[in-house]
């Protein structure tokens, strides 16, 4: 329940929280992240670029240590979380 609660605080008022709603996508459940990546396509974010520094730190992070994001070994999964992270990180090229 208090994932809930907290999703949908975030949910709400979510166009200066990325790196949490990353956070989401990346450590909780798969439920979670699915509503994250809806989140995420269908909002608009206010961020700098120290946020997507964050972003990159905590995805490189996954990547080194799968076992700290669950279901990152899931196909599907590491699909949404890499293309969710791809659309964002490609603003630092910018």
């Amino acid at each position: 329940m208090e994932m809930i609660l907290l999703i949908s605080s975030l949910i709400l008022g979510c166009k200066n929280k990325l790196v949490d709603i990353f956070k989401i996508l990346f450590f909780e459940t798969y439920e979670s992240k699915m509503s994250d990546y809806c989140t995420l396509n269908d909002q608009i974010f206010e961020f700098k670029k120290s946020n997507l520094l964050e972003i990159k730190k905590i995805w490189m992070n996954c990547l080194e240590n799968p076992v700290k994001c669950p279901e990152i070994e899931n196909k599907k999964i590491m699909l949404i979380m890499k293309n969710a992270y791809e659309g964002f990180i490609s603003y630092l090229k910018n």
